[in-house]
């Protein structure tokens, strides 16, 4: 059972798990601290627009603080799942809460960073652009301008996340079921950040949805492998629907648009600045979506000056990540609503 935040941001002042590992049926109790110098933080796979700029990279339990709702602080492995549920509440958490960071617009304006180590909010920057958008913009009849958000969502595969971690003495394999898209890059991940260094083999039985939430690497599944490795034995976690609805979300972007359109419904340009949520650390694939966004805002239409840009921002929020189209969906809506007000504007049919 794994103990989540209840803060968005917050200082962890203390921590005690003496109840919890004198529980009935309790094996052992992990914490940030407890693995600390022993399993690195998770790293994001680098993508276009990451530039020199450091991300935060996720830490698999929290040590001396927590930056959204809903990340892991600590884990009970139990001989029963219900007795895990009973202890984990036996786990004591004092927080110091802090000034949360939750609006992507504030968030990349840059006054307060929220990881001082990196000093900066805007860890990404991905751009395109083609043609003269400033006469464009100067020959236009009308400038249709908007503001659009497309929300952060939930994934809700039927089947939410799922792990079994064995080791094997004899010769030092660990096999891990897992409920991934993305077994290769599990196996590569738990090879460079398990302290044992096994040899590591991952198993995808069938996988009740995954819609590209489920094409990280996720703390748990380190967690529940090193436990396996450290206590000798076979471990196993399920994601309860509550754990996914809270830490596992797509999309997250706003975007304000400017077209210069003719009366005849020509659109001779666009701009288009885009900010991605990525809140408050990187997983593996949170990099993902921006590229994507930026490369098909355009859609379907010729036209023949843009200038867009993309800024992936920190907040107190869950990480996000690859969803359904993986940035298409981010750059549909912005192109789209912003068509059916220029048709508005000049009175036309939108098709």
């Amino acid at each position: 059972a794994v103990l989540r935040s209840p803060e968005a941001h917050a200082l962890i002042t203390s921590a005690s798990t003496s109840n919890a590992e004198s529980a009935p049926g309790v094996v052992a109790v992990f914490t940030g601290p407890s693995l600390a110098g022993k399993i690195p933080d998770i790293g994001a796979i680098r993508r276009e627009g990451m530039g020199e700029t450091p991300v935060p990279e996720h830490p698999v339990l929290a040590r001396d603080r927590v930056c959204y709702v809903g990340q892991p602080v600590a884990v009970v492995v139990a001989q029963t799942l219900y007795e895990a549920y009973d202890a984990v509440e036996l786990v004591t958490v004092e927080y110091q809460p802090l000034e949360t960071l939750t609006d992507p617009r504030e968030s990349a304006r840059d006054i307060k960073p929220l990881h001082e180590e990196i000093g900066t909010n805007v860890v990404m920057r991905t751009a395109a652009g083609a043609g003269d958008v400033a006469e464009a913009f100067e020959v236009a009849d009308e400038i249709v301008k908007a503001s659009y958000e497309v929300p952060r969502l939930v994934a809700t595969p039927m089947e939410c996340r799922g792990i079994v971690a064995k080791h094997d003495d004899t010769d030092g394999r660990l096999t891990v079921w897992t409920s991934t898209q993305v077994a290769h890059r599990v196996k590569s991940f738990l090879g460079r950040l398990l302290p044992q260094k096994p040899d590591v083999r991952v198993v995808t039985p069938d996988v009740g949805g995954g819609f590209g939430r489920k094409i990280d690497v996720w703390p748990e599944e380190v967690v529940v492998a090193y436990a396996a490795i450290e206590l000798g034995a076979p471990v196993k976690w399920i994601e309860q629907r509550t754990e996914h609805m809270v830490a596992s979300h797509g999309r997250g972007f706003t975007a304000d648009v400017e077209a210069a359109v003719r009366n005849d419904g020509s659109i001779l340009g666009l701009r288009i600045r885009m900010v991605a949520d990525l809140g408050a650390y990187f997983l593996t694939s949170t990099a993902g979506p921006l590229g994507n966004a930026v490369q098909r805002v355009a859609g379907p239409y010729a036209i023949p000056a843009m200038d867009i840009e993309c800024l992936g921002v920190t907040t107190n929020r869950p990480p996000t990540g690859p969803y359904r189209g993986a940035g298409g969906p981010e750059a549909a809506v912005p192109i789209e609503r912003i068509m059916d007000k220029a048709a508005r504007t000049l009175g036309l049919d939108p098709a």
